[in-house]
Formats: C-alpha cells, sequence, structure tokens
C-alpha cells in the first residue's frame, strides 16, 4: 500500500539509507559474513544493483552507451569488449530496446526516448553489472501491460538462475500478480502477509477475506488493508511477530570477489563521456565561447590605452587593479556558473552512479 514503508525498507537492505535527525535506523544487516555497507565495504557494494523510482541517466548518453558504461565499470576487469558487446545486446533485447539502442536518451529540452524506455533502460544498467542481489522499486511504473511483462520474465529468469530479486509494486495486474513467487504486504510500516502468492487466497478466506470470484488478488489485497483498521485485523490473524534476522541462510552464503577497474580508466570513461556529451549539445560550448569573447570586448574598450598613463597617477593604478580583479571575476564567475547548472542536472545520476559503485569520489 502507499505509504507503507516499501522504498524505506529498501534503502536499509540495500545499505543505502542512513541514521540522520530524528529518525534512526538500528539493524545490521550481512551476506555471508559481511556487512552491507555502501560506505566501508566496496565489495559487497558491487554485487547489489539497485533501480530507484525515479530514473537519472545521462542525458546525451544513447541507450546502448549507457548500458556499455556500466558494464564496462563495473564488470570485472578481465571481461573483453567483446563480452561486453554480447552482453549489453542480450540485454537490450531482453527490455525490448532495440529499436531505441542508438537513439539519445534526452531529458530537459533535448527530446529523447519516451519514458518507458528510460524506466528500462534504468533497468538495463542495473542488470548489465550482473550482480548477486537486485532491489528494483517500483520497476513496472510508467510501463504498458506489454513492458511490464518483459521485465517480469527477464526478473523471472534471473531468479531461477539463482539470483536475488526484490522489487516492490503497487497494485499490480493480475497476470503480473501471478509471476510473484513470495509476497510481503507492507500496511503502515509493519508486515501485513509474509508467503507464497499460491497460498495467499486460502490464507486470506482462513482469516475471513476470502478473495472474490473474478477479481484481482491485488486489489483485493489493498481493499482489505485499507478499508479494515489495524486493529481488526490483527485480531484476524494478520500482522504476525517477524523474527528480525535470518541468519540460516546468510550463513551458506558465499560472496564472489570482483577486480574492480582501475582509476585511469574509470577517469577515462568519464572523459570520453562528457567529450560526447560536449559534441552532441554544442549549443552551451558555443554560449561560453561568445559570452566570453563579448565580455573581452567590453572589457578591453573600458580599459582601453590604460597602460600608456602616467603610471604614479593613483587613479590609474587603482584603474589598472579594478580591470584587473574584473577579469579574474568574470572568468570565475563564467566557470562557475557553467559547473553549478551542470551540478543540480547530473547530481541525481552521480549519486545513483557512485552508489552501485561505477567510480569512487576522487575519480
Amino acid at each position: 500500500a502507499s505509504g507503507a514503508g516499501k522504498s524505506s525498507l529498501f534503502n536499509i537492505l540495500a545499505g543505502r539509507a542512513k541514521s540522520r535527525g530524528r529518525i534512526k535506523i538500528d539493524a545490521q544487516i550481512s551476506l555471508g559474513g559481511a556487512t552491507v555497507d555502501p560506505n566501508s565495504n566496496l565489495g559487497v557494494r558491487n554485487l547489489f544493483a539497485y533501480v530507484a523510482q525515479e530514473d537519472s541517466l545521462h542525458e546525451t548518453s544513447t541507450v546502448r552507451e549507457s548500458l556499455t558504461f556500466s558494464a564496462k565499470l563495473r564488470l570485472p576487469k578481465q571481461t573483453s569488449d567483446a563480452d561486453i558487446k554480447e552482453l549489453v545486446d542480450t540485454y537490450l533485447h531482453e527490455l525490448g530496446l532495440d529499436k531505441a539502442a542508438d537513439t539519445v536518451i534526452g531529458g530537459g529540452l533535448k527530446k529523447g526516448i519516451s519514458g518507458g524506455e528510460k524506466r528500462r533502460t534504468s533497468i538495463g544498467v542495473e542488470l548489465v553489472s550482473q550482480p548477486r542481489f537486485i532491489f528494483l522499486d517500483e520497476p513496472t511504473s510508467g510501463l504498458d501491460a506489454f513492458a511490464a511483462r518483459q521485465i517480469l520474465s527477464l526478473l523471472g529468469k534471473l531468479a531461477k538462475a539463482g539470483n536475488t530479486v526484490l522489487f516492490t509494486i503497487h497494485q499490480p495486474a493480475s497476470d503480473a500478480f501471478g509471476a510473484f513467487d513470495h509476497l510481503i504486504l507492507l500496511h503502515e510500516g509493519r508486515k501485513m502477509y509474509d508467503g507464497g502468492t499460491d497460498t495467499l487466497p486460502d490464507d486470506f478466506a482462513a482469516k475471513g477475506f476470502p478473495v472474490p470470484r473474478n477479481y484481482n488478488p491485488a486489489d483485493w489485497l489493498l481493499d482489505v488493508a485499507q478499508m479494515n483498521p489495524i486493529d481488526d485485523l490483527e485480531q484476524k490473524g494478520f500482522f504476525p511477530e517477524d523474527d528480525g534476522c535470518f541468519d540460516g541462510g546468510a550463513e551458506k552464503l558465499v560472496l564472489p570477489k570482483r577486480d574492480h577497474v582501475s582509476l585511469w580508466r574509470e577517469f577515462a570513461m568519464l572523459m570520453v563521456r562528457e567529450k560526447i556529451s560536449m559534441v552532441r549539445n554544442p549549443m552551451v560550448l558555443i554560449i561560453t565561447c561568445c559570452l566570453t569573447a563579448f565580455l573581452s570586448v567590453v572589457y578591453g574598450v573600458i580599459f582601453y590605452n590604460i597602460g600608456n598613463n602616467d603610471r604614479t597617477n593613483p587613479l590609474v593604478l587603482q584603474a589598472q587593479l579594478g580591470a584587473l580583479v574584473n577579469i579574474l571575476i568574470s572568468t570565475m564567475m563564467g566557470q562557475s556558473q557553467s559547473a553549478l547548472s551542470i551540478f543540480s542536472r547530473e547530481r541525481p545520476m552521480f549519486l545513483r552512479e557512485y552508489s552501485t559503485s561505477h567510480y569512487s569520489i576522487v575519480t
């Protein structure tokens, strides 16, 4: 249900949430003896894929370039370019992005792919790293029924291949609901139901809420949760006590180690991406050059022939100093303004890429 704490729970499980202000997280999550901490344990973080609700992609990159960029930085450094290309092509096909593969993503004033294609690209950027643990926060939002089935089919294949796949979904279609193996229903931050989807109708019927005929089970769950007081649901047997942790499964888990690429390769990949961005968006560079030329002419006219005046005159020295200060300030402000505009636009993308170990802060 909406506001139940699905995204907050996912952020905690993926090690992306921190205690701050009045919110304190009292939890320790371990996988194979390794603590999930995105700030200190890069080896574990590199095995996670996290798809947030909001798409944060590089606007001037194509779909294929976005997946390739993620694969080259997150896969083991010994992975060849041919293997990366084959892997990227596979996921482009699985996600139904073949036709949009070489289209610029776009955003803001630059037209690009559709919203549904952006959503699938966000998923592909994470899946191409071949993670062991896949977290997706409402991955089917904004997708049509066919695209949603494609995503669920792909996630089902990954789960059957031995990967751990967890994702939240709000009011799924009946066919999408049937694709789930296990369901956790959250209501107001508490676990209302935890069990298999095949046994859910019988469990709800035993508690006095049988699923009506020809009714979407997912819609029925939301109706039961939102139309009945929590006290009544507790008396019916919902909100079972949880055990808090599952140490038995974690002890048997073996986390593979990945050799991360070098800082030089990270730097080179980022430089190439920014170069391509400048080539595809030349208007920013043109405006910067024109503004610099205009200011140069203005300062040249204002302070023309100032060096030939009497240098012993304090007013002349003051004018020379003023010219120097104005040139320095205009240069600094001109560079900072362009950087600030880029910073605000690319900050969400940087946070996503850094949190999933694309590159280090140093790079």
